[in-house]
């Protein structure tokens, strides 16, 4: 590979990708002993760059942490000369890449995550599904005046960007399958193939730079905020997923079951509605996210269906190979290594307890028509319209205290209580919500 430069990159808890780009001479002099980085700037900072003081890292003096790059996933850029990139855990020691992995760091956290997963015979097989939208980065624009999904001829007109794009994550070893226009305004998505494991959050987070940085060079503007405006549909990063042996087979499928679903997945199912409301904060971590789910009624509930959109958890089940689970509460703001480990965490408790399904059989209709102000069937629970709220839940869960640990889950709740509380100031002064939003999240997400 033919490089002069490494950019190291790891996510924060918003899922935004931080770090510093450095000489190969240097990389190659450090790769066992640690680069150090700035603390600050993966578990101090709010998602619009703004030092927040609770979380401790001032009475410790803002020391560094060490990235230790995980060497399998070096690639180089496709679009930037001479420029690898390399992704990476924060740890607590220099010249010790086995030491502990810094509380916070989302990328060991869903390493736990996996680890617990492994201990029971199994891998995680899925990918993020993600829509986003596309702006003139010079008159800062949406393009398209109207939403018209799918359509052939609106399509063609922006395949030389969607090709590059497709061309430079298959450079990555990202393989892309299809691309669509949305049926919002100005909205797209492309979708790429499953892979295992850790490799399925390290795509996701890859995915979104590809696409980011490729639009770029197009004189666009990809945003993968969940709604960066109040007139246009929400933008989604479902977790799609499916559970797999040693063996090579699908535990969730079973050709017997009425629904065609195993034992095992009618679980995993139930650990996640079981936990959903606490779940939601690591799945719509930023207010932001919030204002997709408070216009999108399908929403409103916990509920499962097959191949029902209008459900949170929508199962597939055509064969063997093609069924899974269809995490819909997600948007593209999501962090892709929180996301899944929520979903991990949850699922695993509920093989561990033999949790049993809250729905007995699969949601049919439309859960839209479900009068949020009244009653919810009994068996379901709606789900939280407010960062505030699902915060709330996620330091209810007593598993997820313990998943995450304490001083994550402190830091956590800390910035969001910033952001919480920076919205509420901006109303105050007569700011508008979508105003603030934007600055905190249009360009980072």
């Amino acid at each position: 590979m033919d490089y002069k430069y490494i950019r190291l990159e790891i996510a924060d808890t918003y899922g935004i990708s931080k770090g510093k780009v450095v000489t190969k001479e240097f990389y190659d002099q450090h790769i066992f002993k640690g680069l150090a980085m700035n603390m600050l700037s993966i578990i101090g900072e709010s998602s619009a760059c703004e030092v927040v003081e609770d979380t401790g890292l001032a009475e410790i003096g803002y020391p560094d942490f060490f990235f230790y790059p995980d060497v399998k996933t070096l690639k180089v850029l496709p679009w930037l000369p001479c420029t690898a990139t390399v992704l990476g855990d924060a740890r607590i020691c220099p010249s010790n890449e086995n030491s502990a992995h810094l509380s916070t760091c989302s990328r060991g956290i869903i390493k736990n995550a996996i680890e617990k997963l492994s201990n029971i015979g199994l891998s995680i097989f899925g990918a993020f599904e993600y829509e986003f939208h596309l702006y003139d980065l010079e008159t800062n624009e949406m393009i398209l005046s109207s939403g018209h999904s799918s359509v052939t001829s609106i399509q063609s007109k922006y395949e030389p960007l969607v090709k590059d794009i497709m061309d430079n994550l298959s450079k990555l070893g990202i393989s892309p399958e299809s691309y669509q226009i949305e049926a919002g305004v100005g909205q797209f998505e492309i979708t790429y193939k499953p892979s295992y494991n850790l490799e399925i959050a390290d795509n996701a987070i890859r995915f979104k730079e590809t696409v980011k940085e490729t639009c770029y060079k197009h004189n666009y503007f990809a945003s993968f905020m969940s709604k960066p405006s109040v007139d246009c549909n929400g933008s989604s990063g479902h977790i799609n997923h499916s559970l797999w042996n040693a063996d090579g087979e699908n535990v969730f499928f079973n050709a017997n079951d009425v629904n065609k679903l195993s034992q095992i997945a009618k679980h995993w199912i139930a650990g996640l509605q079981y936990h959903s409301k606490a779940m939601s904060c690591l799945q719509a971590s930023n207010i932001n996210c919030f204002e997709r789910i408070k216009n999108r009624p399908f929403l409103f509930t916990n509920a499962w269906g097959l191949d029902n959109r209008t459900t949170c958890y929508r199962i597939k089940n055509y064969d063997e190979s093609r069924t899974y689970i269809e995490c819909r509460y997600p948007g593209a703001g999501v962090n892709q290594y929180l996301g899944l480990a929520s979903v991990i965490f949850a699922g695993i408790d509920g093989i561990d307890r033999k949790l049993e399904l809250i729905q007995e059989q699969p949601y049919k209709g439309d859960t839209s028509k479900i009068d949020f102000h009244l009653s919810c069937p009994k068996e379901l629970e709606f789900m939280p319209r407010s960062l505030e709220e699902a915060l709330s839940c996620l330091n209810s869960s007593e598993m997820l205290r313990h998943a995450l640990g304490e001083e994550f889950l402190n830091i956590f709740t800390a910035l969001r209580n910033h952001d919480i509380s920076e919205s509420k100031k901006a109303v105050l002064l007569s700011k508008t919500d979508w105003d603030w939003q934007n600055r905190q999240y249009f360009s980072h997400l």
